[in-house]
């Protein structure tokens, strides 16, 4: 269960399912399944990956599901003309179209801590019952469903990687550097009915450090966009995205808005994000109630983000995690 005061009341569930083939090789599948009652939507997704080659983490994957609802570029662009103090979703209701989409991908390291992932998207945009006349309001004129086919790359690198191996298969333990991945995916016209053209390029970089006492610092980094845009294409970023399904501990201390409305996540075709949260298990409730042991780690989260209209978007919060629940408050000025 997860709430928010921007996005309401969520509920996300997620399973994950593993299958041992033999000793080296396993299939995964991981269910998710999530509901916002404030936007009255679901999401769901189905990932599933084959463990082929374990020494090299050489994978195969493929994933379907329903992804956040999005606008098209044609609204996109009649954003920009328009002021912040003037600019209310609200009142606009933006999201448009939803977002069906399945993902093949194969992945593999080319040499210790350097990986590899090549794939094919596929995403069918349908008009949302009712959109057809909020978008004439808007004097714009769209097709009731977009098909978009994109090959995609993914390289990541986390130099001097730590790892040992367990039989045949590579585990690894990880690095004392940040790692660095860029993502890269081309729209192609034509294929499978395809018409949107487009060029998304998103760098991020990770890097998690020890502090004394126990305490860890995680930083990261992240900036992309669209280029070489035709015709009508919908903005929808690997990196930046709203947590409509469940994710990891790992990912939320990774770089998380959690106060951004969501309709700003695709409104700019380019965007430069940062994130520094500071982790403690001694960091003031424990030496305020020393007899107390619910509390495991105390969080400190600064978020800043450029994009359109936001310059910057900052976010100020303190969590709190214990075995049951997780808390947090959180602060943000435009």
């Amino acid at each position: 269960i997860d709430y928010s005061s921007s996005r309401g009341l969520s509920y996300k569930l997620s399973m994950n399912l593993t299958n041992n083939l033999s000793r080296n090789r396993e299939i995964r599948f991981k269910p998710q399944i999530g509901y916002n009652f404030k936007q009255k939507a679901l999401y769901w997704n189905i990932d599933g990956k084959w463990l082929y080659y374990p020494s090299k983490l050489g994978g195969i994957g493929i994933s379907i599901g329903e992804g956040t609802h999005t606008y098209s570029s044609a609204v996109l662009n009649k954003i920009k003309e328009m002021k912040l103090d003037s600019l209310d979703f609200n009142k606009m209701n933006l999201k448009y179209f939803r977002n069906l989409y399945l993902e093949t991908s194969h992945k593999s390291e080319i040499s210790n801590g350097l990986t590899l992932l090549t794939g094919l998207n596929f995403h069918r945009r349908e008009l949302e019952h009712g959109s057809d006349k909020i978008l004439e309001s808007h004097g714009v004129k769209l097709k009731k469903s977009y098909s978009q086919f994109a090959p995609h790359l993914r390289l990541t690198w986390q130099p001097g990687m730590y790892y040992y191996m367990d039989g045949r298969r590579k585990v690894n333990i990880g690095s004392k550097h940040p790692t660095i991945s860029l993502d890269v995916e081309q729209g192609v016209n034509g294929i499978l009915g395809s018409n949107s053209i487009y060029t998304r390029s998103e760098l991020d970089v990770q890097y998690k450090m020890g502090v004394r006492g126990g305490n860890k610092l995680y930083l990261r980094f992240g900036a992309g966009g669209y280029f070489y845009t035709k015709d009508v294409y919908f903005v929808d970023y690997s990196f930046l995205k709203q947590n409509n399904l469940p994710l990891e501990r790992s990912e939320e201390l990774g770089g998380v808005f959690q106060l951004l409305d969501s309709e700003w996540y695709n409104a700019a075709n380019k965007y430069i994000r940062g994130h520094l949260t500071y982790e403690a298990p001694f960091l003031s409730l424990q030496k305020l109630f020393p007899r107390i042991r619910l509390f495991q780690n105390e969080y400190v989260y600064y978020n800043l983000l450029f994009l359109s209209h936001l310059c910057p978007y900052m976010e100020l919060g303190y969590g709190v995690a214990t075995p049951y629940v997780d808390m947090g408050l959180f602060v943000s000025s435009q």
